[in-house]
């Protein structure tokens, strides 16, 4: 057994289980997280913030790469934004693709 590591036991009926090193990261308590969501308007927000943060990101880094979109506007943040609503809802580019 580790000295220091952080433990957790929990007992059903006549096992015991032991959880060592609790304090790392564990991706499935992110899925328990989003589980733990009521339904209706707050997993809706959620996604909706995720999905606009998502299309910031990459509006931004299209802005940073230059020249790297056919037919928009050079530098133009918004042009990028839409292009990359378009690329992520898998809606099509229209006349804008990118080089």
């Amino acid at each position: 057994m580790c000295v220091g590591a952080s433990l957790v036991s929990v007992r059903a009926g006549q096992l015991e289980f032991v959880k060592v090193n609790t304090e790392r990261v564990d991706w499935r308590e992110a899925y328990q997280w989003l589980l733990g969501f009521e339904a209706g308007h707050s997993f809706a927000a959620f996604v909706a913030v995720l999905y606009i943060a998502l299309n910031l990101i990459f509006a931004a880094l299209y802005t940073l790469s230059g020249d790297s979109i056919a037919g928009i506007r050079p530098g133009s943040f918004v042009d990028a934004f839409f292009f990359s609503v378009q690329t992520l809802a898998t809606v099509g580019y229209g006349h804008w693709y990118s080089e």
